[in-house]
């Protein structure tokens, strides 16, 4: 896929699911940006519209908990979706990113937890 308008860094993520990259918008070379691309190529065209309806609410949430989407868009047939980059440790690596030892305190177990439940909440109002 070529996106005209970014520059790719680095590959940082994959799941079954969709491919991040680490890139930058080349109008704004300082600000870092996640590119998503989803790997269900050809998405029907309801599909592609529902995925782009809950863009546009997400877009609209103002939460520090929260990285929103800043665009959304269909490129030689996959769809992609244009964030913020956040140098953080997904929550299923958490555990070994720990100076403990491979152990999470109860106390930063239940902060994260909280964080979580809360930022689901904004986005599910």
């Amino acid at each position: 896929m070529i996106l005209p308008n970014y520059e790719v860094i680095e590959k940082i993520a994959e799941s079954p699911h969709a491919t991040v990259f680490k890139a930058r918008h080349k109008k704004e070379p300082d600000r870092l940006l996640a590119l998503k691309i989803l790997k269900a190529s050809n998405l029907s065209a309801y599909k592609q519209a529902q995925v782009a309806q809950k863009i546009e609410q997400l877009k609209v949430l103002n939460d520090p908990l929260l990285i929103t989407p800043i665009s959304y868009g269909v490129a030689d047939g996959a769809c992609y979706l244009i964030q913020d980059y956040f140098d953080g440790v997904p929550i299923n690596r958490l555990p070994q990113a720990s100076s403990r030892r491979s152990i999470i305190t109860l106390h930063d177990f239940l902060t994260i937890a909280c964080r979580l439940v809360r930022a689901l909440d904004t986005v599910r109002a």
